[in-house]
């Protein structure tokens, strides 16, 4: 299923591109197309050096995406991810009401359910109404058991980092010395809700029985279905102190959160990315109400309310990588950033990225346009793309290709990541082509395709490159001297989410590298990728990284 919709996928691109590239040719021959004044050629020897370099420690505060399990690696290594979250009243200054009445009763907790949707797929509709899913984003046999332990957080989460002033966001990081305990909150006798924990892809099937006897039988996509202590939140929540429900600021000081923590019983595990924002603690519980007759008369009714929190504040992803291997730790050690790396290990979470420098070092020469001339001396632009303005190259196509190495990925149980994203690590943001990409897909994780980046799969549904268009970038350098950025290579979970967080220690040389996207922090997965630093007449030469160009230039 998923090969036909990278093809559908493919071909939509395929038509989009050769629309487009008509268009751009037009545009830039003007009325110079057909009249045989222009050579089409193919450049793939335009010097790209990439090399390794690992992040370290990352920012891992309030991402969009939160991975919680357990995910064995034998490429890369081991992850365990755990997460603390911040409560959030949904609705602020709640009143609990006690009556004074003879015969009052006192609020009583039917339920506390805490309920954390997984990202799933329908895959059949069932005739007795039932459906039957399939869960996306898990990476490892779903049901290998895991212990989850649901415990109260008992270090508070600044918005605000007090020692910049309280002028910027506190950032909390991968490796963060949280404070937790106390009892375990989903204390259920269904130890699927903890000793036994899984990711169940079954649909969540819930009966009621109303009053009269009646009952009635609801049914909703695959979740994290938890029920929780009961006493626990009636003195935290129905029995707190005055003013301390009083608005979420106040709140969150008192309830300093929740902190999911995972560990391993002696299986494999498996690891979920989840919406912790999409999570949802309903309270339901019995109170006592007065009512008024006409003749003046108090009585009470019993009535079944609810108060709802949500997993909406501060939170951190706590992932501790462990075991790495040797490989993976000999190729980050042992980079080559003057020549580049022969195979580029590309890991998120705490892990690395590529960094990549397009046409070179040298720079003994200097296009003058004004001129339309090449004089000597340096002007910090390489003299490959000094030259390309010279011969005025016009581009009709450039991509960036990535060939998998598909033996060093071969393991089993080594789960690829469906898609790389190409940044500019300059200015902290996508290249160029991302933002004039508005080609979407039903499947949004396949969105800006022309863009690129997704992974092209074999028949066996191994991994066999990725590829990036950088057609529009090249333009800009050619035609409107942009700055030659330096451009990275990470891991994402979504395409669509283009926000930075921070390296817990910054890399100063030779590249300086502060930020890396979020997206790559949220993704725990990893590929291994041919480098740039391929020697020609090396078996593995024309699976080099390289930039492929399209080019017209005058005869």
């Amino acid at each position: 299923m998923k090969n036909l919709v990278l093809s559908v996928i493919s071909l939509f691109a395929l038509l989009l591109f050769m629309n487009s590239c008509d268009k751009d040719y037009n545009n830039i021959g003007s009325n110079l197309v057909g009249d045989n004044h222009y050579d089409y050629l193919k450049d793939e020897n335009t010097t790209c050096i990439a090399y390794n370099q690992s992040t370290g420690n990352v920012q891992t505060s309030n991402l969009d995406i939160n991975p919680l399990g357990i995910m064995t690696n034998p490429v890369f290594g081991n992850t365990t991810a755990d997460f603390v979250s911040q409560v959030t009243l949904s609705t602020e200054n709640p009143t609990f009401f006690e009556s004074t009445l003879s015969g009052h009763k006192p609020i009583n907790i039917k339920s506390v359910k805490l309920t954390v949707p997984y990202f799933c797929a329908i895959t059949s509709y069932n005739s007795d109404g039932s459906k039957t899913y399939d869960l996306d984003s898990i990476y490892g046999d779903p049901a290998s058991k895991m212990r989850l332990k649901i415990q109260e957080n008992s270090t508070y989460l600044r918005s605000l980092d007090p020692t910049l002033n309280l002028q910027e966001t506190q950032s909390y990081y991968n490796n963060e010395a949280i404070t937790y305990g106390g009892q375990a909150l989903n204390d259920s006798t269904d130890t699927s809700q903890n000793e036994a924990f899984f990711f169940d892809k079954a649909e969540v099937v819930t009966t009621t029985t109303e009053t009269d006897g009646t009952t009635t039988t609801t049914r909703s996509a695959p979740s994290m279905n938890l029920s929780l202590n009961k006493a626990f939140f009636y003195n935290k929540i129905i029995n707190a102190p005055s003013g301390k429900l009083l608005n979420n600021s106040v709140f969150r000081d008192y309830f300093r959160g929740l902190y999911f923590n995972i560990e391993n019983i002696g299986q494999a595990g498996s690891m979920a990315m989840l919406n912790f924002k999409q999570a949802k603690i309903v309270i339901s519980y019995y109170e006592d109400l007065e009512s008024t007759a006409s003749n003046g008369t108090v009585s009470l009714s019993r009535v079944l309310k609810t108060l709802n929190l949500t997993l909406t504040g501060n939170s951190i992803s706590l992932q501790n990588f462990s075991d790495p291997a040797t490989n993976y730790t000999t190729a980050i050690s042992n980079r080559n950033t003057a020549d580049g790396d022969s195979k580029l290990y590309i890991k998120g979470a705490q892990g690395s990225v590529s960094l990549l420098s397009l046409f070179g070092t040298e720079d003994l020469l200097t296009y003058d346009r004004t001129n339309d001339k090449i004089i000597t001396g340096s002007n910090g632009i390489p003299d490959e793309l000094d030259r390309m303005k010279r011969d005025k190259w016009l581009i009709n196509e450039a991509n960036l290709i990535c060939y998998v190495d598909q033996d060093a990925m071969s393991s089993a149980g080594v789960y690829e990541p469906n898609r790389l994203f190409l940044f500019d690590v300059n200015n902290r943001r996508p290249i160029y082509d991302y933002y004039t990409d508005n080609s979407s897909s039903y499947l949004p994780k396949f969105n800006k395709f022309v863009y690129g980046g997704i992974l092209e799969k074999n028949a066996a549904g191994k991994g066999v490159q990725y590829k990036f268009r950088l057609t529009n970038h090249l333009r800009n350098l050619i035609n409107k001297d942009s700055t030659n950025i330096r451009l990275g290579l990470a891991v994402t979970e979504s395409i669509n989410s283009i926000g930075v967080v921070k390296l817990a220690t910054p890399v100063i040389s030779p590249i300086a590298l502060t930020k890396i996207p979020a997206m790559s922090v949220a993704n725990p997965l990893g590929t291994i990728i041919f480098g740039s630093n391929i020697p020609e007449g090396n078996l593995n030469y024309d699976k080099r990284l390289r930039l492929q160009i399209y080019y017209t230039k005058p005869k």
